[in-house]
């Protein structure tokens, strides 16, 4: 027997006590004597113990892989199946990521009639690689690096979309440091495609709550009896970049971030529940603007948000809701200083809220067939400060109502239909077709 085979069998010696009688009657075989006698029909041969070593190390290699992967009913630690992989493994590297692709037919027309300028399109929106390490002494790294619409050379990016370190000190407290996702609403953490049922993400939680949104900072997040939490200190948003449309540019994801302010953000969820999860999530600090847009120096203001959400799920029926509120101070005072007339302003307060009901068809665990419905309303000029005005085309409306197939728990296939109305009647409807991964 080769030194190679010796060595892999024994490897697998600390499977038990089967592994431990197969290797010894191996090595037996492999040493006894040319004139040993020759086994009865009865006796395991040697080409037989290493079959069935062989199947027995490829099957343990099969069951362990399954317990480190994907698991698309479990999120750990404010993060997706496909980002929790790393928790669930024992130690060393962990590589993961989810993908989506989605084709998209736009209506002629728009909601008034008049002719819409936008073509049919496919995208391949996301292709996204997570790589984990999990070191000793209760010390983990996480990160997810994002491509973004296929290429560079078309509007596409390659971003990093968060990049930690955890250190776990016990079930309700532990630490977490560095490009973090803001713990507020559902999408900006759990984001994988599996994971809501829509081909795009709900316009309330790109819009209202940015997503996907992370800054840098330190927190600590655990377990407080039927409670989870999260709460972390980051550097302030740029209010240089904030607008009519909403404050999602105003997101400095890690690249050379403005950290002339601080926020506290966080959020409190029920788990003790099975099936049933309310929680809220809040953000509480300034925004600035860079020093070089005034000559005497930057801006600073008030922010705040809070967001209520509800997670049910009973028997076949699922039901999402959330309510976001934005609070702005000072806007007056930045629309004047980012010389913003009329209807460009920037609001003081900015709402969304969204209602998902989706229904399980399939009573299969391998499986899934769920059509849903979705209404969402949301404005980014909910109000405004005086002396200006805000946009009809702000104030919008979604009904979104479609099908999600999944023919395996790590894919995702789905066909919906959006109706949208605008407060200037410049809706635009159109269906998607998306594919979703994760692994």
């Amino acid at each position: 027997m080769s030194t190679r085979n010796l060595i892999r069998i024994r490897q697998w010696m600390s499977l038990g006590p089967v592994m431990a009688m197969a290797f010894t009657a191996v090595t037996a075989r492999a040493q006894a004597p040319a004139s040993a006698p020759v086994p009865s029909p009865d006796q395991p041969t040697l080409e037989s113990l290493r079959q069935q070593i062989d199947i027995l190390a490829t099957e343990v290699s099969r069951l362990r892989m399954g317990d480190a992967g994907v698991r698309a009913d479990q999120s750990l630690y404010g993060f997706g199946p496909g980002a929790s992989k790393i928790y669930r493994q024992e130690r060393g590297v962990s590589i993961g990521g989810y993908g989506e692709m989605i084709y998209s037919n736009f209506q002629k027309t728009l909601q008034d009639g008049s002719a819409s300028l936008q073509n049919n399109q496919f995208n391949l929106l996301r292709a996204v690689v997570y790589v984990g390490y999990k070191f000793e002494d209760g010390w983990l790294f996480n990160s997810e690096v994002e491509f973004e619409n296929a290429s560079t050379e078309r509007s596409g990016a390659v971003s990093v979309e968060f990049a930690y370190l955890d250190k776990f000190i016990s079930p309700a407290f532990n630490v977490r440091a560095g490009l973090m996702l803001m713990p507020l609403g559902f999408i900006n953490e759990l984001h994988e495609p599996i994971v809501f049922l829509s081909a795009l993400r709900p316009q309330v939680e790109q819009i209202i709550i940015p997503t996907t949104w992370s800054e840098g900072g330190v927190g600590i997040f655990g377990d407080l009896g039927p409670f989870t939490y999260r709460t972390y200190l980051v550097n302030g948003m740029d209010a240089s970049s904030f607008g009519a449309t909403g404050i999602a540019s105003g997101r400095q994801l890690g690249s050379f971030a403005n950290a002339s302010t601080l926020a506290n953000v966080g959020r409190l969820d029920l788990a003790s529940m099975p099936g049933f999860h309310p929680g809220l999530g809040y953000y509480i600090g300034k925004a600035s603007t860079r020093r070089d847009l005034l000559a005497g120096g930057g801006l600073t203001l008030d922010m705040r948000m809070l967001d209520l959400h509800l997670d049910w799920r009973y028997r076949a029926l699922q039901v999402r809701a959330l309510g976001a509120m934005t609070w702005l101070g000072s806007t007056a005072d930045l629309n004047s200083t980012r010389n913003l007339v009329g209807t460009n302003a920037i609001g003081d307060r900015e709402y969304g809220a969204y209602l998902e009901v989706g229904y399980e068809v399939l009573s299969r665990p391998d499986q899934s067939l769920v059509p849903f419905l979705r209404f969402e309303s949301l404005d980014t000029q909910y109000s405004v400060a005086d002396g200006w005005a805000s946009d009809p085309a702000n104030r919008r409306k979604f009904l979104t109502g479609g099908i999600v197939y999944k023919p395996i728990t790590q894919l995702a296939i789905k066909c919906d239909a959006t109706w949208e109305y605008r407060g200037n009647n410049q809706g635009q409807n159109l269906w998607d077709l998306g594919l979703g991964y994760v692994f």
